[in-house]
């Protein structure tokens, strides 16, 4: 049994690094620390429009993350209404994520994310509720 909130379905909102069209989403230099202790530097956009926190699956197979399975699958809706290509997502990921000087244990569900290696989405955001400046890129605790 898992013990993350699997909600019915969710909505990957894909979207480019803040610029004059895109004022939603940013990427963000974070390090991932992985089960064997290494740590690998990446971006993880940080997406206010994604209902969700997202690992990319292949992503996530090759750093050889464990994945864990939920108790139902959860539908995946993208945002122009159609259903995500990757289908239902039925498996999680604990990690161990840095941004800033603040370490983190995050769970994330497994999917597709195109080029995209973790998106952190709304409830990241509540969660965390960084402070976040748009303009200068700049997140802040």
């Amino acid at each position: 049994m898992s013990n993350i909130n699997s909600p019915n379905y969710v909505d990957i909102h894909q979207t480019v690094i803040c610029d004059a069209k895109e004022k939603y989403t940013m990427l963000c230099p974070a390090k991932l620390v992985t089960e064997r202790k290494f740590t690998i530097n990446i971006k993880a956009m940080i997406n206010c429009s994604a209902e969700g926190d997202f690992i990319d699956q292949t992503y996530a197979t090759i750093m050889g993350i464990k994945k864990q399975a939920l108790d139902k699958p959860i539908i995946v809706w993208n945002v122009d209404g159609t259903l995500n290509n990757a289908g239902t997502i039925t498996y999680y990921a604990n990690i161990i994520l840095e941004i800033g000087n603040q370490k983190r244990n995050e769970q994330l569900f497994v999917t597709k994310l195109g080029k995209q290696k973790i998106i952190l989405g709304l409830p990241w955001l509540q969660k965390e509720n960084p402070d976040i400046d748009w303009q200068q890129k700049m997140i802040d605790w």
